[in-house]
């Protein structure tokens, strides 16, 4: 079943509490777009107040809070006034139905509320945590229908400027740095890779990838001891072990989820100054004069902003090179890139594509919701993948279903099989 049919058939079925719930809920959608950011901020403290009224979920109301979150979104355009009468209307109505599948309605329509006023991932991921126990176009679809609803104005306009609020900025010195040998900038006192652990082979004996993160990974302090503990670093290891690779590593920094969502919508755009699309068109672009293959892998955001580096590489191509779109197409052919959890549209001709979705990962059917609002930077030079390997890994937490060190690398390994590793061991 599609996901778009899983919607229907879910909302046809729901009960009348559920119907009623959403529908006072899906006015709030609008009226956020007409309103002030203290009108958000009044309407999140409401819908936390139904939420803590709430029951736990249980599985078998499981698609009915999927279809309400859903509905929430489809319905927010042709919803009527958002009114505090309405919520408390939902709230009673669902106390005085006296079933289970009420009250859970009720948390679940609230909580995926409050995180609209957010951004849209993070509606996204809140229904998606709320269904866990559905089926998956149930997941995708929430993803998906969220991801389009709140990328377009004038909702986005009110989004952006609070996105924009608090973050850190401790991670910028390192934004769009290449990382090299022990995790550290790379440059001419550190021109090799992460290698495989126990690899006492010297960095230039084994094949080579790229890779660049997605959003809210940090790198920290690169004199850390414990600096291939988490983040980037632990990435590019596990890249490395899995491939039997040298990787380096292009690093995009977070600054907090907001602001990193904010830079997502001018990465689809491809329209952003993210710091690390700079280094990635220059290693396209390197390569494609070369002749000499490049491998990328990317997860997430990080394949936003490769998209985008593809985007201006061509273009610098058919600017320096006087190279026409084909041409430049043809140069960039020796890239290949490797895509983990991030956008199935918007990829721009040229380099080799294969792709890696799990189908409870609620992040790229959120990026082609929001791709929607953007139909020329997406639609106007896509390619389709060679090759998409298409999985199911749920988790509780549909974060853990994002995961490129936990979820999308151990795919990776299963349908590449283990390397044969010329790499001689310590």
């Amino acid at each position: 079943m599609a996901w778009g049919d899983g919607f229907v058939s879910a909302w046809n079925s729901a009960t009348g509490a559920a119907r009623s719930a959403v529908s006072a809920v899906a006015t709030g959608v609008k009226d956020v777009a007409d309103a002030t950011a203290n009108a958000v901020q009044k309407l999140a403290r409401e819908a936390q107040v139904i939420a803590k009224t709430a029951e736990h979920a249980v599985e078998s109301a499981a698609k009915t809070v999927a279809s309400a979150a859903v509905s929430a979104a489809e319905k927010a355009k042709a919803a009527a006034q958002w009114a505090a009468k309405e919520t408390e209307k939902a709230v009673k109505l669902a106390a005085q139905k006296g079933v289970e599948a009420a009250k859970v309605t009720a948390k679940a329509v609230a909580t995926a509320y409050k995180a609209t006023k957010k951004a849209f991932s993070t509606a996204a991921a809140s229904a998606a945590t709320a269904a866990c126990a559905v089926e998956n176009w149930v997941v995708g679809g929430i993803a998906m229908t969220a991801g389009a609803v709140l990328s377009k104005p004038p909702l986005l306009n009110l989004l952006r400027p609070l996105l924009k609020l608090g973050g850190n900025a401790s991670q910028k010195p390192f934004d769009g740095d290449v990382l090299g040998s022990g995790c550290k900038k790379r440059g001419a006192t550190n021109p090799g890779g992460v290698m495989p652990e126990g690899c006492r082979q010297p960095p230039g004996s084994l094949p080579k990838i790229s890779y660049v993160n997605g959003i809210n990974t940090v790198y920290t302090d690169p004199q850390d001891p414990n600096l291939f503990s988490g983040g980037i670093c632990k990435t590019m290891q596990g890249i490395a072990n899995a491939t039997c690779s040298e990787v380096i590593g292009v690093y995009n920094a977070t600054e907090g989820m907001g602001k990193d969502l904010d830079e997502c919508i001018d990465n689809i755009a491809k329209a952003s100054h993210a710091p690390a699309v700079v280094p990635l068109r220059n290693m396209m672009v390197e390569a494609a004069r070369s002749k000499q293959p490049m491998t990328l892998f990317a997860h997430s955001q990080g394949g936003l902003i490769t998209q985008e580096a593809v985007a201006k590489a061509k273009q610098q191509l058919m600017n320096e090179d006087n190279l026409t779109s084909e041409e430049a197409e043809q140069a960039l052919s020796v890239v290949s890139v490797k895509s983990f959890g991030t956008a199935l549209m918007g990829w721009p001709k040229g380099p080799h594509y294969e792709r890696f979705t799990n189908t409870a990962d609620p992040v790229p059917p959120v990026i082609t919701g929001a791709q929607t609002s953007f139909p020329i930077a997406t639609w106007k030079d896509s390619a389709s993948a060679e090759a998409h390997d298409v999985f199911t890994d749920p988790h509780v937490n549909p974060i853990g279903s994002h995961s490129i060190d936990d979820t999308y690398l151990p795919e990776y390994q299963r349908v590449k099989g283990a390397p044969h590793c010329a790499c001689k061991a310590a």
